[in-house]
């Protein structure tokens, strides 16, 4: 009750604009989380594309071993 009448009192003060201004920065820390949430999920992509890189690595030697088991001369 007292902070219906607190906001009362700014609204008929001329104050409703920090009022906005504090919705406002709660938007834009929304934002920033969500920034911040995105690059995250970014990290992670690019750990997951290093792995897959890196599996292909070992599928070339693995391939280039058995290339020259397939050519050995016994």
């Amino acid at each position: 009750m007292d902070s219906l009448r607190v906001m009362d009192a700014c609204r008929r003060s001329g104050r409703h604009h920090w009022r906005f201004l504090a919705i406002v920065a709660h938007v834009v820390d929304l934002f920033a989380f969500f920034g911040r949430f995105l690059a995250i999920v970014a990290h992670v992509v690019d750990l997951f594309a290093f792995f897959g890189r890196f599996l292909a690595i070992v599928a070339h030697v693995v391939d280039l071993f058995a290339f020259i088991d397939g050519y050995s001369c016994d």
